[in-house]
């Protein structure tokens, strides 16, 4: 039994690995914190870590952080999330860069 937790908290880690750049990416959640920035693209992060509650969070700061990338990769530094589900299965987190 801990070598499966040993090992699923290796995989989890290697989920959830930023750069610099991504850190740098501020995550806002109302209209208010994007007025006056340009919209760049649609971003969305999936994550379907099967686990249960205990998975829930990792499953979410994951699809942020693929949001995070994306949001880098068009030169953007802010991240307006504007729809996130999650649950036993994973995580869906849909936003704009």
């Amino acid at each position: 039994m801990k070598k499966i937790l040993v090992i699923s908290a290796a995989l989890l880690a290697g989920c959830t690995t930023t750069t610099p750049e991504m850190a740098a990416v501020q995550v806002v959640g109302s209209p208010q914190a994007v007025a006056g920035c340009k919209y760049l693209r649609s971003v969305q992060g999936d994550q379907n870590l099967i686990g249960g509650v205990m998975l829930q969070g990792a499953a979410y700061k994951d699809a942020i952080n693929q949001m995070k990338k994306q949001t880098v990769a068009v030169g953007g530094n802010r991240l307006y999330v504007t729809n996130a589900t999650s649950g036993m299965g994973g995580a869906t987190v849909m936003g704009a860069a």
